[in-house]
């Protein structure tokens, strides 16, 4: 655990070394954890007695099959508490540039004859819907869009969100409303006042956000700015008053809407707003959407072939070796159920004791592989997570099913070993 805790901080080839040498530390150990196992056995019912202590008397054999096992639960479940933890990190610093279901459609480069030709094509992708513009800060001196300044902020690294997520836009009450989701007042006010209006403090330093074109030149513009809360807190939004940008002698156009309505087909609409001006853009924000749900599905499927076909292969052994046992109890009266019990009972404990060790040292090499050298990152701290419902698929899943299958599969009657004649 030292180990892993020390790659941690290092490298993640080291948190594999650290994770190798747990595996091997808890091979080691399995013997006499399968010996401590066994002391239960007397209190259990006669078919989870029998092959708990076969088990437990064919130690070498059974450890050797809840090692294979407790490596593929180990494996798969260390990269599900990765792929878990990416995945709820990535959400939580999810930051959307519009509000939750509404289309934007921006042609940054148009010139005035195109941008109304865009216009008219939104009445016609979007019926009935009513547009709110903007006149952004995209048009500059320079030619280039004016953007946050990064080293201005107030929050150093640990920023809300980067700076590449912000939407810088200038526009008036009704658009601030549109972004908002609603009416504020004190927001408004301070808008008409000529005060810049962001949607997280992260944004500001000694109350002013600094905005900055994207070519990196000397030319800043400072507004003072007061913050607001969103229906949707992760909304990055800087809406800059015209007068306050105008000041600054920048060039300013209409080239940017927003609609609260979705196309029947963005694809197709895209299209249609490219033919009439090349630089136009559709965006429609649905949400944060992963991808962790297909990797969780792999690695189930993956982890159960593993699983299963350890266990199917080491229970095989073991009713092999249990043969005349089972035969014996066959004779003297014994139902088929119990010598499927037997079976079943012995596929549960290998694939069962497997994975809940395996359990332990997945969870550890997750952990060490998922969180990061640093706590916090650009985006905010690192979420921990451990997918408690694939675990428990894995852990509690797998071994019923190995049973269940064995136990099926388990021949009902005694097998002759010679002919009367």
């Amino acid at each position: 655990m030292a180990a892993t805790e020390l790659g941690r901080q290092r490298s993640p080839i080291i948190v594999l070394v650290a994770a190798l040498m747990v595996q091997c530390g808890l091979i080691a150990l399995l013997p006499g954890l399968i010996r401590v196992t066994g002391r239960g056995a007397a209190r259990l019912p006669l078919p989870l007695r029998l092959s708990v202590r076969d088990a437990v008397r064919h130690r070498v054999r059974t450890a050797s099959a809840v090692a294979a096992v407790m490596g593929a639960t180990t494996a798969v479940i260390a990269m599900s508490v990765s792929v878990h933890t990416s995945s709820v990190t990535a959400e939580a610093a999810y930051a959307t540039l519009q509000p939750l279901g509404s289309t934007r459609i921006s042609a940054f480069d148009a010139d005035d004859r195109q941008w109304a030709k865009v216009r008219e094509t939104v009445a016609t992708v979007l019926p009935g819907a009513q547009p709110v513009f903007a006149k952004t800060a995209r048009v500059t001196r320079s030619g280039e869009p004016l953007v946050l300044d990064p080293q201005l902020f107030s929050c150093g690294e640990a920023c809300f969100f980067h700076d590449s997520l912000w939407n810088v836009l200038v526009g008036d009450e009704r658009l601030l409303t549109f972004l908002l989701g609603g009416r504020d007042p004190a927001a408004a006010a301070a808008l008409a006042a000529g005060k810049a209006v962001v949607s997280h403090p992260s944004a500001l330093k000694n109350g002013m956000v600094t905005l900055r074109p994207t070519d990196q030149a000397d030319e800043l513009v400072r507004v003072p700015a007061v913050t607001v809360a969103p229906k949707d807190a992760r909304l990055a939004f800087v809406l800059v008053p015209e007068a306050a940008v105008s000041e600054a002698k920048f060039t300013l156009a209409e080239r940017d809407l927003f609609v609260m309505a979705k196309p029947a087909n963005a694809e197709r609409a895209g299209r249609d707003l490219r033919a009439v001006a090349k630089s136009a853009t559709l965006e429609v924000e649905t949400g944060y959407h992963g991808k962790q749900f297909g990797l969780l599905l792999v690695l189930l499927g993956a982890g159960a072939l593993l699983v299963l076909g350890g266990t199917f292969a080491a229970t095989g052994l073991a009713a092999a070796d249990m043969r005349r046992d089972l035969d014996t109890m066959s004779a003297v009266g014994a139902r088929p159920a119990t010598r499927r019990l037997v079976v079943a009972a012995q596929a549960g404990y290998i694939a069962g004791l497997g994975a809940l060790v395996g359990l332990v040292a997945g969870v550890v090499s997750g952990a060490a592989l998922a969180l990061p050298r640093r706590a916090s990152s650009l985006y905010g701290n690192t979420h921990l997570a451990v997918p408690w419902l694939f675990v428990a698929a894995v852990v509690i899943g797998l071994p019923m099913v190995a049973a269940l299958v064995s136990g099926l599969c388990t021949r009902t009657g005694p097998a002759l070993t010679r002919r009367v004649s």
